[in-house]
């Protein structure tokens, strides 16, 4: 089944005038866009949308269509043209399009309207516009200073209206009610210790009564207090405290009781090594004993100590210790026998690279001889050798290694061949742009050819190209693009027809006011 095709005419058709507060305020040549949907359908395929200007002073200048609900939108050429939508299940509502028009230069001064309406299958169309033409010399107005209409007050907003003394267009302005003006309030009763007071606020302009503001109670000022009960070590004390401001007794505070204070103590048995004693303490103020504390015993003190059976080094001695204070003995101390000392060792037998030495060891004290100690044989101490055969590129050599204690000869050692060493190469046949070259590469000991590398073609190197025919306005061009290096030919490329340059246009016939 093929899809139908919907039309909707725009045509000019006739309204009033009609002045409105909503009119958008425009000069000739200003230009207007108007939104046009369809908001209600009887669900038919085909349906009519005309525009009615009631002779707006307005030229059509272009419209844009909309796609809603399926329908496929075509965009006019002019007020007369057409709007083409395709939809096979009935026209849909939605945004139909949008219509621009200019102001005439030439329009008069007035308000107008410009709406659209449905018919057949649009049962319900939107969009209109209404605008209010005005002279060129007014798109800015001279007000006047303005003129108080309806006077206001503290809470009732007056009206002012302006006058334009070029066109007589008149608006009107609010003058907002500025509210009351508070005062700074006036004590009606004043605040006591314990109660409050009250504050009352009128409006400076019209004396309304505008609040009430409670003032706190000011609270008892107490004064420093008065002792009326005298504190000691162990009885507690009273100060009262009264208001300064009405007298009256505020509160009474407990001094507590401070306590006995000790003094250092008196000793009065000194205490000895072996016996306590006894220390008494008394309080500083009323002189009352509060304590007796024990001092411990002193316990001996111990002296350094003196050897009475010195030791030897391999049996012990003893040491007594006497009290410092009493001089009755305190302890007895083994003095541990230290053991030999031995010395560093005398060597009785060098040892040589193969063979074996000795030492022997003896203490320091006594001279009794202690050990024997076998000295390892040294090992021989390798030099670094001595080339007897050199190494060539692809065999070994051999050195020998001797001893530099005994100079006898150790080992001989393996010298690896050197192996070839290959050199940068040499290009033996140089590559072109279309031809591969080649490069040799030689060992720089032996100079024996190692291996042989091809070298890629180069590849021709393009230049910008050669025009070998211009294009025109119609026409496409052709140059030639060759090869830097070796100067041929590599491709052709078209050159894109230039395509016409339009000028400013000449004026054939010159439009008039009509």
């Amino acid at each position: 089944m093929m899809k139908k095709l919907v039309v909707f005419l725009f045509a000019i058709l006739l309204v009033s005038i009609c002045h409105t507060a909503l009119a958008k305020t425009v000069y000739p040549g200003d230009t207007l866009t108007m939104s046009i949907s369809i908001t209600a359908t009887d669900g038919g395929e085909t349906a009519r949308v005309s525009l009615n200007t009631n002779g707006a002073p307005v030229t059509f200048v272009g419209a844009t269509a909309s796609s809603s609900g399926g329908n496929t939108v075509a965009q006019p050429q002019s007020f007369s043209g057409r709007f083409s939508i395709m939809n096979m299940n009935g026209v849909a509502t939605g945004p139909v399009g949008t219509v621009t028009f200019r102001v005439n230069s030439n329009a008069l001064p007035g308000t107008y309207s410009v709406s659209a309406s449905g018919s057949m299958a649009a049962t319900g169309v939107s969009g209109s516009i209404t605008f209010t033409v005005v002279i060129p010399s007014c798109k800015t107005h001279n007000w006047d200073g303005g003129k108080v209409t309806t006077q206001g007050s503290c809470t009732v907003d007056g009206v002012k209206i302006y006058t334009c003394s070029a066109c007589g267009e008149t608006k009107t302005e609010t003058i907002t009610a500025p509210g009351h003006q508070a005062d700074a309030g006036t004590i009606v009763s004043s605040a006591t210790c314990t109660t409050s007071g009250e504050k009352v606020y009128k409006c400076t302009v019209c004396q309304t009564e505008l609040r009430k503001e409670s003032i706190a109670a000011l609270g008892h000022n107490e004064d420093a207090g008065q002792l009326i009960t005298n504190v000691s070590c162990t009885i507690d004390g009273v100060r009262m405290f009264k208001c300064t401001r009405c007298q009256n007794e505020v509160r009474r505070e407990t001094i507590t009781a401070p306590g006995h204070q000790s003094d250092a103590g008196t000793v009065t048995t000194a205490a000895t090594c072996t016996a306590a004693g006894e220390k008494v303490y008394k309080c500083t103020v009323c002189q009352t004993e509060i304590k007796k504390d024990p001092i411990s015993a002193l316990g001996h003190n111990e002296g350094e100590g003196e050897t009475v059976t010195n030791a030897t080094c391999t049996s012990d001695g003893e040491k007594v210790y006497k009290c410092t204070r009493c001089q009755d003995e305190v302890r007895r101390e083994t003095i541990t026998a230290p053991g030999h000392q031995s010395d560093e060792g005398t060597v009785t037998t060098p040892a040589t690279c193969i063979t074996a030495g000795e030492k022997v060891f003896k203490c320091t004290v006594c001279q009794v001889q202690l050990n024997t100690e076998i000295l390892p044989a040294l090992g021989h101490v390798e030099d670094g050798g001595t080339v007897v055969t050199n190494p060539t590129c692809t065999a070994d050599g051999e050195k020998v290694i001797s001893c530099t204690r005994c100079q006898s000869e150790v080992r001989r050692e393996k010298i690896d061949a050197l192996g070839h060493s290959s050199d940068a190469g040499t290009v033996t046949r140089a590559a072109t742009c279309t031809a591969t070259g080649e490069k040799v590469f030689k060992c720089t000991i032996c100079n024996e050819e190692l291996e042989k590398e091809t070298l890629p073609a180069l590849g021709h190197s393009e230049n910008s190209g050669t025009i070998v025919t211009n294009p025109t306005c119609t026409t496409d061009g052709e140059k030639v693009i060759s090869c830097t290096r070796c100067q041929s030919e590599v491709r052709r490329e078209k050159i894109a027809a230039l395509g016409h340059s339009s000028d400013a246009g000449t004026v054939t016939s010159a439009a008039t006011c009509t």
